[in-house]
Parts: structure tokens; C-alpha cells; sequence
């Protein structure tokens, strides 16, 4: 059941980092590294356009001052 409401979460773009850290901990558990990929791959292209929306951050994704 959680599962189903992580990837819904996945499938809306959620920007908070807790299904994603959560969904990759539970297939790499259960030995689907394709999903665990997949799951990644999805974080790091949501985090990219969140970070890129924020003007307070370099295109690293740290602090400007």
C-alpha cells in the first residue's frame, strides 16, 4: 500500500526528498536495483528544476550569499 502512494507521490513531482529516499531504500531491499535506478534518476531530475526555481542557489545547489 505505501508503495503505490510513494510512487503516486513520484508520478506528481513531489519536490520533498522522503519518497524518494524511502522508495529506493525498499527495492534495493528487495533486489530491484532497475527500480531503485528508476527512482533516482527521478529525484535528481525533480531536485534539478526545483533547485533551478530557486534564485537563492548556484547551479551546484549550494547557498549564494
Amino acid at each position: 500500500m505505501k508503495l503505490l502512494l510513494y510512487e503516486e507521490n513520484l508520478e506528481k513531482g513531489f519536490d520533498g526528498s522522503f519518497p524518494y529516499d524511502r522508495l529506493s531504500i525498499i527495492y534495493r531491499r528487495q533486489g530491484k536495483f532497475a527500480d531503485e535506478i528508476r527512482i533516482l534518476e527521478k529525484a535528481i531530475s525533480v531536485f534539478e528544476k526545483v533547485n533551478k526555481q530557486r534564485p537563492d542557489r548556484d547551479h551546484c545547489g549550494t547557498f549564494t550569499s
